[in-house]
């Protein structure tokens, strides 16, 4: 604890404090003078030396920026690896051993039969294409970390659905910016709400009110939102009521949340976060990530910059699996694809089966004899000539015919 700058500066102000108060009370004594005259030397000059290495960094920033203005983004020391937290050991393998029990997929369908996510989307059973959905939540992230996330999507020709914080978007006018090149690039926007709080606690129109807020800054980006076949939402924290989800139907909103989620809020590790995706994705898989990011809440700091090294390792290992990573969009309309399939061929096996009822083979339909109680065929050939019982195949064609298409409407 005495070992950290910012601490000492506590104890320091505790000790001056202290001092204050034995002066107001008349109990000064000529030492304690010279330790208050220390300490208020010893903090000039350590305000100088800070003064000296900020106008030392200035100058250095100013001289790489004027070389090096093109190359290099404006704060690329901020993207370095988070170290892992302590506790992320225990995290990893409680978060494991929960998936091991109850995969996401059967939870997201014991979960629709609730009023609250009857029409939320968790993930898609497709078995003919390989499609899943990259989300990324929480956007936008700081300028330059944003940058860099295009930069590697576009690396790989990957469109991805980035759900929109409204309050996010309003801190800077660079990230309103970066959204619109978002839409540029081809990738989707969410409607994410105006704050990442959950909204089970709200009113409906308290509700009402923050949706259309988030969706009036979104068609500032994208025109054509209001005007789309899905407009996707994913509900703060993953709360949701029966409320909000009437809300939702109201105003043509699909609630989707995911089947893969790495728990990337709490885990640091590039290596774990990346393997866990790979073991869990599945053809029509929703993959939940959020945007790089280093931001401080009231409760804790969000330390998310490893995501950017996750991206650019997990993105061609799913290429390698054969997968197609596309927006929710995408893996809407593969699924609908895929559905439309099997009604087709449904249909076709119906009319198949119809066309085999109304069309009959006359040379091998088997039927029952009119004098006989046992079936015969009518390309059955009969070599004694007194056998009158059995239809032979001297036997006249009309005659055939009509006993076949007797035996057929009695079918």
């Amino acid at each position: 604890f005495h070992t950290r700058p910012e601490n000492s500066k506590i104890i320091g102000k505790r000790k001056m404090f202290r001092m204050i108060n034995i002066w107001k009370e008349g109990e000064v004594n000529e030492e304690m003078m010279e330790m208050t005259q220390e300490n208020f030397a010893r903090k000039e000059k350590n305000v100088q030396n800070v003064n000296e290495e900020d106008e030392k960094t200035k100058s250095t920033s100013t001289t790489s920026s004027s070389c090096h203005s093109i190359s290099s983004p404006k704060k690329r020391g901020v993207v370095i690896n988070a170290v892992p937290k302590r506790s992320e050991p225990i995290m990893r393998k409680l978060w494991t051993l929960a998936h091991r029990v109850v995969e996401p997929r059967t939870l997201g369908y014991v979960a629709q039969y609730s009023s609250a996510f009857k029409e939320s989307v968790f993930c898609y059973d497709l078995k003919k294409y390989r499609q899943i959905a990259l989300t990324i939540d929480d956007a936008p992230s700081e300028p330059e970390l944003m940058e860099e996330t295009l930069e590697i999507l576009q690396r790989f020709g990957i469109k991805a659905t980035f759900f929109v914080v409204e309050s996010f978007a309003q801190k800077e006018r660079e990230r309103f910016d970066i959204l619109k090149q978002c839409i540029a690039q081809g990738h989707e926007l969410g409607n994410h709400m105006i704050e990442d709080k959950s909204c089970v606690s709200m009113s409906r129109s308290e509700f009402l009110n923050a949706l259309l807020q988030c969706e009036r800054l979104i068609e500032q980006c994208d025109p054509g939102f209001e005007k789309r076949r899905r407009k996707w939402f994913r509900p703060p924290h993953g709360y949701m009521n029966a409320n909000m989800s009437k809300i939702l139907r109201n105003w043509h909103y699909v609630a989707a949340l995911a089947d893969v989620f790495p728990l990337d809020t709490e885990v640091r590790s590039i290596d774990w976060i990346v393997d866990f995706v790979l073991n869990q994705t599945k053809p029509g898989s929703i993959i939940l990530l959020h945007a790089p990011d280093i931001r401080k809440t009231k409760s804790k700091t969000h330390k998310r910059q490893n995501n950017l090294a996750v991206l650019a390792k997990l993105i061609p290992q799913l290429l390698q699996l054969g997968f197609t990573i596309g927006t929710l969009s995408d893996l809407a309309d593969a699924a609908d694809a895929e559905n439309r399939g099997k009604i087709n061929q449904l249909k076709n096996d119906k009319t198949k089966k119809l066309h085999r009822s109304a069309s009959f083979d006359l040379t091998t339909l088997s039927y029952p004899c009119q004098n006989d109680n046992h079936l015969i065929t009518a390309s059955s050939v009969s070599s004694s000539d007194d056998d009158e019982n059995k239809v032979t195949a001297q036997q006249p064609q009309s005659t055939t015919n009509q006993q076949a298409l007797q035996y057929a409407a009695s079918l």
